[in-house]
């Protein structure tokens, strides 16, 4: 047979092509075989995208998948939602069905304000009013839309007796000075019971403090200070002894008086020997009258009578 011609009596005209025409080449018989990507009688009807949907999908060349108006997705199996819609879907075109808690003509409407934002703050609770509305009850010591408004409680004096008042979540607080407990520190504390007294008799409450009867030796509020009233006070050396019933001062040799102040005089102790009189001058000095016999400062030097001799005549 001739070039394109096919059959026992080569009347069958075959010529492969690949263009607008046709997509396809000839067997021995003759017959069309199409090229891949290509099917119908004249291999003409591209083969789409695998699973692109059948009624709204189509294509112009072999693995395509384009989209009717109205649908979208790789194989055209979405439909599009109507223009706008924010929280729907759809199952057919331009449809807007609203999601769970939205609502409107685009969906855009919040129905559940309070689950999704969570606006009421500090503990506030929080009701779903109207569509995208909410209100806020909120807890004590808050105010405002969102209950994110802290009020000042303190601003109105609410401590006594000179306590200080410091703002905490949901109130305030009073730190109440010593002998005042309470809330608002309007109760008298009773110290007594906490045993604030250390060396003491007895503990008395007070409106507002105590009193501690302290035992002998000790002082101060508490009665936590032993009583040393000489401390750093004893002079020429003297040093503070403490006693159960209080503390004196320890003299040294000669001084004397409360606090060692009085200095020993020059006569006391009889410093001159021999019989001799101590006589004080100027009251810090002593001189020694020596009786016959006996001289120096002291007395202490005896004499030698015949020396000078002093008999006459030889």
């Amino acid at each position: 047979c001739d070039l394109n011609y096919y059959g026992p009596l080569c009347n069958k005209f075959c010529r492969a092509r690949d263009d607008f025409f046709g997509h396809f080449s000839c067997n021995l018989s003759g017959s069309k075989v199409c090229m891949e990507g290509w099917t119908g009688p004249e291999c003409k009807e591209a083969v789409c995208k695998q699973g692109c949907h059948q009624s709204h999908g189509f294509c112009s060349e072999p693995g395509e998948c384009k989209c009717h108006y109205g649908w979208k997705g790789p194989l055209c199996d979405q439909c599009v939602t109507f223009p706008g819609c924010v929280y729907g879907s759809c199952t057919e075109p331009w449809q807007c069905v609203c999601d769970v808690n939205w609502g409107g003509l685009l969906c855009n409407k919040d129905l559940n304000y309070c689950g999704n934002h969570q606006p009421c703050k500090n503990g506030g609770t929080c009701t779903n009013t109207e569509p995208n509305e909410y209100q806020c009850e909120c807890q004590e010591g808050f105010r405002g839309r969102n209950c994110d408004i802290a009020v000042r409680q303190c601003d109105r004096s609410p401590c006594g007796h000179g306590a200080s008042c410091q703002e905490i979540p949901g109130g305030f607080r009073c730190l109440c000075p010593p002998g005042w407990t309470g809330r608002t520190c309007q109760l008298d504390a009773n110290e007594c019971e906490v045993s604030v007294c250390i060396h003491a008799h007895s503990c008395h409450n007070l409106i507002g403090g105590y009193l501690c009867d302290c035992l002998p030796g000790w002082v101060g509020p508490n009665c936590d200070i032993r009583n040393s009233s000489c401390q750093d006070l004893c002079q020429n050396n003297g040093h503070c002894e403490d006693l159960v019933s209080g503390s004196r001062c320890v003299c040294p040799p000669g001084f004397s008086g409360t606090y060692c102040q009085n200095a020993p005089r020059p006569c006391e102790g009889a410093p001159c020997l021999h019989g001799g009189q101590c006589v004080e001058t100027a009251g810090t000095s002593a001189t020694c009258i020596c009786p016959a016999g006996y001289s120096g400062n002291l007395c202490e030097r005896a004499l030698d009578l015949c020396d000078p001799n002093p008999c006459q005549q030889g």
